[in-house]
């Protein structure tokens, strides 16, 4: 589940495997209008054009596009409008690379819009085909939500490309975000030959930007005008078992400020203990429990004689709540705010915030304080102590508070709240004293007010994760061989199995 919307996590730019969409996915979602096919005689754009004449090296064959240009531009207004126009051009190398042939853009119903969106095919024969609105689709960004304000328009241009072509697209957006924050990723795998971030803010304001996975580069500047450029970016090659994207490629966080003595139109965050503190109001009257739940924290501890017990047994019973997305007010910071810990209760379902603020209300019944803990999940090295902004989460857990006496191998120490016991309530296939892998040492925010801190989360020792197995063999004189083999799995060895099992039916997981 998305926390929130954010940039880098969302778009797509030059990474042939998202661009991928696929016609189960699209089969789902109404077409804007009928689509119509442009005729080959449409002219593409200016910049289009110089892009598509820029001279690319000689690429190894199993290089499969190369990206000419990528360039996001954005303009803000001081009541907190943002415009934001983009442009992207992609030559098509192989017949694997036809995937990068699609435009996509992504944006929130509630608080923004997409004003314009177009793209364009350049064949080698330098024939044009265009395409506007009836060759467009509007999906869903999360398909798996019940609901969500986050969209996206999409044109798939795949089947019509062929190797030795360029497809380029160009949209723009307006929007109002409760942030004064962006992030931009200069490239996914693909090589890339130029790619810029430009930002004009109102006189007087300033931004500052902090690059990750790349040495730092200083931004062009001209007076509120801000731009961060790379060029010549080599592709970056899968690799059994290697780092995400994410961890490999340049990316660009940048924040802005308004002129000294001026109140901004939207949120930034200077430290750690700012973005905790935000966080904390957002989420600080939706813990408190009623009656009903009261009774059922009660009954689920009643045969717990110690305190990792009560833990174990109210983690177990959130765990089974269903989980449910609905995405609401996430241009002004819904998609961080949880629900109502009682309707959770009451609806037996929620997303991962939810049943995190769940979890949190049942333990304050039993007397066993606990936090929020937002985190990323899916990439341990993701976020950067570097920038303070929540975007860089997209997942909620929970930390809770633990005596001397409770031991468990996801124990971490807080220099001020001291040990917490840390735990996702959202994956039922993992117990308490145990986490998921993809979140085991990340950096998670702990969120309690200005106590709040940026923390690492523990590694399970390796031990602690085994595959065990047993094989008794029996060679008779005939040269038969009869064998009884028992598998014993632990830690995140048995998450896989649990997962696997609970996934087939009983004969089909036994075959």
């Amino acid at each position: 589940m998305k926390t929130s919307v954010n940039d880098a996590n969302r778009r797509l730019l030059g990474s042939l495997c998202a661009a991928a969409i696929s016609c189960a996915a699209l089969a789902c979602v109404a077409l804007v209008t009928a689509a119509s096919p442009a005729p080959l005689s449409d002219e593409a754009p200016q910049w289009l054009h110089l892009a598509a004449s820029a001279t690319a090296p000689t690429y190894d064959k199993k290089v499969p596009a190369v990206v000419l240009l990528s360039e996001q531009n954005v303009k803000v207004e001081e009541d907190g409008r943002v415009t934001t126009t983009e442009r992207f051009a992609i030559k098509i190398l192989t017949n694997e690379g036809k995937r990068g042939a699609v435009a996509h853009v992504t944006y929130v119903t509630d608080t923004g819009k997409v004003r314009e969106m177009r793209a364009w095919l350049i064949r080698p024969s330098e024939q044009v085909k265009k395409y506007g609105k009836d060759q467009t689709l509007d999906v869903a960004d999360a398909p798996n939500d019940v609901f969500s304000e986050v969209r996206v328009r999409v044109i798939d241009a795949s089947d019509d490309t062929e190797t030795g072509a360029v497809f380029g697209y160009e949209f723009t957006t307006e929007e109002r975000s409760v942030f004064t924050q962006f992030d931009w990723p200069f490239q996914g795998r693909l090589p890339t030959l130029l790619s810029r971030y430009s930002i004009a803010l109102p006189a007087g304001w300033r931004a500052e930007g902090v690059i990750f996975n790349h040495p730092r580069i200083e931004p062009a500047v001209n007076g509120s005008n801000y731009s961060w450029e790379l060029r010549n970016l080599a592709g970056i090659e899968p690799e059994p078992a290697s780092p995400p994207v994410s961890s490999l490629a340049p990316r660009l966080a940048v924040s802005y400020f308004p002129a000294p003595g001026k109140p901004g139109p939207g949120r930034s965050f200077d430290k750690w203990s700012e973005v905790s503190r935000w966080l904390t109001e957002l989420g600080a009257s939706q813990a408190t429990p009623n009656e009903a739940m009261a009774e059922k924290a009660r009954q689920l501890v009643a045969n717990s004689s110690t305190e990792l017990q009560k833990i174990q047994a109210i983690g177990r019973f959130v765990q089974s709540v269903n989980y449910v997305s609905i995405q609401t007010g996430i241009g002004r910071g819904g998609g961080y705010k949880p629900h109502l810990a009682s309707d959770v209760f009451a609806k037996a379902y929620g997303d991962c915030k939810d049943k995190a603020n769940l979890m949190r209300a049942l333990l304050k019944v039993v007397g066993i304080e606990s936090y929020l803990v937002s985190i990323y999940s899916g990439d341990p090295t993701y976020v950067r102590e570097e920038w303070p902004s929540p975007q860089q989460f997209n997942h909620c857990i929970i930390a809770v508070k633990a005596s001397d006496a409770t031991q468990a191998a996801t124990i971490v120490r807080h220099p001020v709240l001291g040990r917490l016991l840390i735990f996702d309530p959202t994956d039922d296939n993992t117990p308490v004293g145990d986490l998921p892998d993809h979140e085991q040492g990340s950096l998670a925010l702990i969120v309690a007010g200005e106590g709040g801190a940026l923390l690492r989360m523990p590694m399970i020792p390796p031990e602690a994760n085994k595959l065990e197995r047993q094989a008794d063999v029996v060679l008779a004189g005939d040269g038969s061989i009869a064998a009884s083999v028992r598998e014993r799995s632990t830690g995140q060895a048995a998450v896989h199995e649990r997962r696997v099992f609970r996934g087939l039916s009983l004969p089909e997981y036994v075959k």
